[in-house]
């Protein structure tokens, strides 16, 4: 497909058809194209979909079928190396490397599959990655009905990626890969043409970063700049406000014996007196 326009910016979602968007973009322009297309089993088609009834999504027919040759074509030409969910369900190229997601003892003998495989393009053993998205409580406030974790994505971009690299996600759904990739530094794009669940992705990605940017102003009035970890211990002494000390080895207050351990083993001085904790 010829290149139509300028180029879209990075790190943006944008509810629009991928193959419009891919089209703006010049040859091997992402260094990964990390993607969940329609697999083509209708999962989409119904109205509860999760653990228990927890989840309940209007009832559409993107899942009808897989996306065209065309599709496939483009992502080849835009990205010099693809990971594509759902590879089992497409005419791609044999591999040698298919990663494996393991959902681990939550999903044994379900309706739903106890793995995904994710076809890629790179000439390595393949990879498996154990996460049990119910024991993780990862589909709790879910907001797409395939919606994946957001650290399954955050164990593909350290296995293949390094950070600064340029990720494309022609479907980006929840938006759990560009959260991934905005919590550890990698440049993004995503598509999303439906408009439900691109409004819902955008506020979830909204959200994510104004948490970090919180964190950082935070860190940056209470620590000097020390770092994301001060960042986070801080915010946390921040969320509990002083109470009256206990004995430190007091059992029955786990966080807070955490928090001055954390920091104690990252070199700083302890927020509270060493022999007490704030709970």
């Amino acid at each position: 497909m010829a290149i139509t326009n300028e180029p879209l910016p990075l790190n943006q979602l944008y509810n629009m058809d991928c193959m419009e968007g891919m089209a703006t973009y010049p040859d091997k322009y992402f260094d990964i194209a990390i993607c969940d297309p329609p697999y083509g089993i209708g999962i989409s088609n119904s109205a509860e979909i999760g653990y228990k009834g927890k989840n309940r999504f209007k009832r559409k027919s993107w899942d009808n079928e897989i996306p065209p040759p065309e599709y496939f074509a483009e992502l080849e030409r835009v990205a010099q190396h693809r990971i594509i969910w759902g590879g089992n369900y497409f005419p791609l190229p044999p591999t040698r490397c298919f990663v494996v997601w393991n959902k681990g003892e939550g999903f044994k003998g379900r309706t739903f599959a106890e793995a995904e495989l994710a076809w890629t393009d790179y000439d390595r053993n393949a990879k498996v990655y154990t996460r049990d998205p119910l024991a993780m409580r990862d589909y709790d406030g879910k907001i797409h009905p395939t919606q994946k974790p957001v650290p399954l994505y955050q164990y593909l971009l350290n296995e293949f990626g390094t950070p600064g690299m340029r990720i494309l996600d022609t479907h980006a759904g929840s938006a759990s890969s560009l959260i991934a990739c905005y919590r550890m530094g990698f440049s993004f794009v995503g598509f999303e043409i439906d408009a439900d669940y691109y409004a819902a992705a955008l506020a979830r990605l909204d959200m994510e970063r104004a948490q970090v940017s919180m964190f950082d102003e935070i860190n940056r009035k209470f620590t000097g700049g020390g770092g994301v970890t001060d960042c986070y211990i801080w915010y946390a002494v921040i969320l509990h406000p002083a109470k009256p000390p206990i004995a430190a080895n007091a059992s029955s207050y786990p966080p807070g014996a955490l928090l001055c351990l954390i920091w104690t083993l990252c070199g700083k001085r302890s927020p509270v007196p060493a022999h007490t904790i704030s709970a």
